[in-house]
């Protein structure tokens, strides 16, 4: 089940801003210490990219959530893969994620 912008409650979206900002804190979090940041959060990206893409999934994002201690629902999932992917794709890269963790759009 997804849920549009117009079938959601207010307690949906306060939900959905929560896990936003828990999975941030969450990936921060378990960036292994003395490394840094974008070599973290590209190691994470690496780890959940299961599929070797270079882009992750829906099912690779809920796996991410889960990982991080963002226990979602599945139907909540679609909803932050809107927030964090910027190009409407439907999937996340890893300048995406970048940009969402740490609001900075490249990698160099």
């Amino acid at each position: 089940m997804m849920l549009e912008n117009d079938m959601m409650t207010d307690n949906d979206r306060m939900l959905i801003n929560k896990c936003l900002m828990k999975l941030k804190t969450g990936i921060l979090h378990n960036l292994p210490p003395r490394i840094d940041i974008d070599t973290g959060i590209r190691n994470i990206f690496k780890q959940f990219d299961r599929d070797g893409s270079g882009k992750i999934t829906i099912n690779e994002l809920h796996a991410l959530c889960i990982a991080v201690g963002v226990p979602i629902e599945r139907k909540y999932t679609l909803s932050i893969m809107k927030r964090i992917d910027k190009d409407n794709n439907a999937l996340i890269s890893l300048d995406e994620l970048k940009d969402y963790i740490i609001g900075r759009k490249q990698i160099n």
